[in-house]
């Protein structure tokens, strides 16, 4: 029955199912003082996903001391209920039955199917994850260890580092609702503030985190975490921890100097870079720690462009820190602008859209009158209890600004406006429940007329910049707003942005900071690497079009002088440089850079992953030696690839210039 039930009421049934089974009884693991040898995350998801169906069920692994649980989630309209059951013992070495429908056995395990939340990493390196307090008793074991392991550093770095921001969060991921409540009911609305006693708890564990972190750094600079080298690690948490210790009101400790060098060259680069391509008094949305934490370290050291409002996205998904920046800054950048009462942003509250009758049969809405609404208490819901709800199907609302004052002043660019034209409806796209990062930006946007300039990190995902993205031209390394007309980019473009030529050629030959001597490292130089070359190669192709071919090879060339091969080895990303060159007329240079990858391929330079991800390219690499007539190129791949070169069928982007 269960099976052919329909997809709205299959979680109801789910619940009523799993209260006809018993939960298993308490923890196994009373008797290990840490747990014995698990499967890895990885073989807890491949059996889990042979054995059970699991369409439209939210569940998500929990790893205690001895064993592996499975969290069953069903989410009611003001709340989440969790239910656990036994997946497998390690005393046992047994997996257990679970309530849920069988797989298909006749269908292959997909190996993209993942849990909820992919923790893999997390899962892997902690002794206990993923339930509420997790880090108590994680630390409670290592502490007790008396020559840990770099391994067992870092997860009780981590751990205390987990420990100490639960204290300070309304939600602080996968299986922490319990302490975010407590953490909730110690601060204060009206000034968000942690309790004295609370406080100083915080500092403690975030010290400690810090020295572990520091301490594993002088054992192994080398060390490799989620967010780059352990020193990279270090630096992130100095600079999240004096953030935190602003919003608190304690500037007697958060306002000691960063150590100087916090940061490798490379980071405080593509760092700098970044602000820079920013207009004056910019808001810069960032998206991750390697993308917030070394910007501030600039404005504060170094005072680069202390104007501008560096913002990670998921500061505004939470009213402590929300609260905060409706009056104070970090540095000389000014507050943005508000129309909201702060009494909205104290809640911390989603908006749901299905809720509301007056979107009728248009999704077009006046901004006071979207803003009317946000404030109906009807309307909204309490975010940090309902983390699925963020995760529905899209619709459209579409904000007129001709309804607000200075409409007819908005800020446009010459070119932009040249080539693209201006409109009076500003094309905003919302999820159908909105968390209070969109509206905050919507908000400030509105309240300012719409003219503060607005600009995303180049490494934000489509996600995070969705409620813009048909609006988004680049320019430096960031993203801007622009209220501009949308119009299709050509389908070859690597972003799929249109690009503002004139500044993003004067930043790049002008303004811009590069160093080829430090290294790249895969964790955290590797992406931003990668992202900056997307963002050359649609500069380059720009140019191209617009008839600057000697620009275009210019920006190429610095490029590839920047971040030679001898310094990071030339992989399959390259083939989008490869392309670019052929297109501004540079057919040698081309092939140089096929040659060259195909040289790291055959004399083994490669990782495997490197080398599984070009032979996976081989395709898009004949496309482009067939497309430009590269026949040195094609010699070589032949001899690479031991086959003859074959034509490609259908070529699936634009070739012609």
């Amino acid at each position: 029955m269960f099976l052919t039930t329909p997809d709205t009421l299959k979680p109801i049934y789910l619940f009523l199912l799993f209260g006809l089974f018993a939960l298993t009884p308490g923890r196994i693991d009373a008797q290990y003082p840490y747990p014995p040898e698990l499967p890895s995350y990885k073989q807890i998801e491949t059996e889990f996903f042979t054995r059970y169906a699991v369409k439209n069920i939210f569940v998500d692994p929990v790893k205690r001391q001895g064993a592996y649980y499975i969290r069953f989630y069903s989410t009611g309209r003001d709340d989440i209920h969790a239910s656990e059951y036994l997946f497998y013992s390690a005393e046992t070495r047994q997996y257990f039955p679970l309530p849920l429908p069988l797989a298909d056995t006749s269908q292959p395990f997909r190996s993209l199917q993942n849990f909820y939340y992919d923790e893999s990493y997390n899962f892997d390196t902690q002794p206990c994850y993923g339930y509420s307090g997790w880090y108590h008793d994680a630390i409670k074991y290592l502490e007790a260890r008396k020559n840990p392991t770099e391994d067992e550093l870092n997860a009780l770095a981590r751990s205390y580092y987990s420990a100490a921001y639960a204290l300070t969060e309304t939600y602080n991921g996968p299986g922490s609702l319990a302490d975010s409540v407590e953490a909730w009911d110690g601060l204060v609305a009206a000034h968000p503030r942690l309790t004295e006693a609370r406080l100083e708890l915080f500092i403690q564990r975030s010290d400690r985190a810090l020295e572990l972190f520091q301490t594993l750094s002088a054992r192994n600079p080398k060390y490799v975490t989620p967010a780059g080298y352990v020193d990279t690690k270090c630096a992130n948490l100095q600079m999240e921890r004096y953030q935190t210790l602003r919003i608190f009101g304690k500037d007697s400790l958060a306002n000691r100097p960063a150590e100087p060098g916090q940061y490798r060259d490379y980071i405080r680069q593509t760092a700098g870079n970044m602000l820079l391509s920013c207009p004056p008094n910019a808001v810069l949305i960032t998206s991750g720690d390697t993308d917030s934490y070394p910007l501030w370290y600039l404005q504060m050291t170094e005072q680069l462009r202390t104007d501008v409002l560096v913002m990670p996205i998921a500061f505004l998904t939470s009213s402590l820190y929300n609260v905060f920046y409706y009056q104070n800054t970090l540095f000389n950048s000014r507050a943005p602008g508000r129309t909201l009462p702060r009494s909205y942003y104290e809640k911390s509250t989603l908006l749901r859209y299905s809720n509301l009758s007056w979107l009728g049969v248009s999704d077009t809405i006046g901004i006071q009158g979207y803003f009317d609404h946000l404030q109906q208490p009807g309307n909204l819901l309490p975010a940090h209890y309902n983390r699925f709800d963020c995760y529905v199907k899209f619709r459209h609302l579409v904000l007129r600004a001709d309804q607000l004052p200075g409409s007819d002043k908005l800020l446009f660019n010459k070119q932009l406006k040249r080539d693209y034209g201006r409109s009076d409806t500003l094309f905003v796209t919302l999820p159908a429940v909105a968390a209070t990062d969109y509206q905050t930006l919507i908000d400030w946007l509105a309240t300012e007329g719409w003219n503060r300039p607005l600009c995303f990190s180049m490494t934000c995902s489509d996600q995070v910049c969705q409620p813009f993205g048909s609006q988004l031209v680049i320019e430096g390394l960031v993203y801007r707003y622009y209220p501009i007309k949308p119009r299709q980019w050509p389908a070859y473009s690597v972003l799929q942005k249109p690009i503002n030529l004139d500044a993003s050629w004067r930043l790049w030959r002008e303004a811009f900071h590069h160093d080829s001597s430090d290294e790249i490292t895969p964790f955290d130089g590797l992406p931003l690497f990668q992202t900056e070359l997307s963002f050359v190669v649609a500069l380059s192709e720009g140019l191209t079009r617009s008839g600057s071919k000697r620009k275009a090879r210019t920006v190429l060339n610095d490029f590839c002088l920047y971040y030679p091969n001898s310094r990071l080895l030339w992989a399959h990303q390259m083939l989008y440089v490869a392309r670019a060159y052929a297109r501004a007329g540079d057919k040698k240079a081309a092939e140089g850079v096929i040659i060259t990858m195909l040289d790291n391929l055959d004399q083994g330079r490669l990782t495997d992953q490197q080398k599984l991800k070009l032979e996976d390219n081989a395709l898009f690499m004949s496309q482009i030696i067939e497309d430009f007539d590269l026949k040195n190129a094609r010699i070589r791949y032949e001899q690479s690839f031991a086959h003859p070169f074959v034509v490609p069928a259908e070529i699936p982007f634009q070739t012609k210039e």
